[in-house]
């Protein structure tokens, strides 16, 4: 079986570039707009990894990664941010909410697949 993604990001563009690719490399992908529904998704069907963008309104990633860490039913998911933000320090704004891994925009879809599968390994 494919692994499962969960990808949050609230432009469609991107979320759909980010589907289809992921999808060409073997991924089973479901997309939500918002920070809210990442949650609220990943609590009802938690997924083998979430890709969640920083940038988003309501709850945006890091508080979103933040819920996640707290709820016992999603705090084993391998998360790893995504952020389009010029001037980002990892350690303090994404690792420090409990992310295991970041990557900046724009990206190579081939370095993401790696990416996503470097951290699903190291949870498992």
């Amino acid at each position: 079986m494919a692994p499962r993604l969960l990808v949050v990001d609230d432009e469609p563009d991107v979320a759909l570039l980010l589907e289809m690719a992921l999808r060409r490399q073997g991924y089973d992908v479901t997309t939500v707009a918002s920070g809210e529904e990442a949650i609220e998704q990943a609590e009802a069907d938690p997924p083998d990894c979430v890709l969640l963008d920083i940038m988003m309104p309501g709850i945006g990633g890091l508080e979103a990664c933040r819920r996640l860490r707290e709820s016992a039913r999603t705090r084993h998911l391998p998360v790893i941010m995504i952020t389009g933000m010029s001037v980002l320090s990892p350690e303090k704004e994404v690792l420090s909410t409990g992310a295991d891994d970041w990557l900046p925009k724009p990206f190579d879809l081939t370095e993401l697949g790696e990416l996503v599968n470097r951290v699903m390994a190291s949870r498992h």
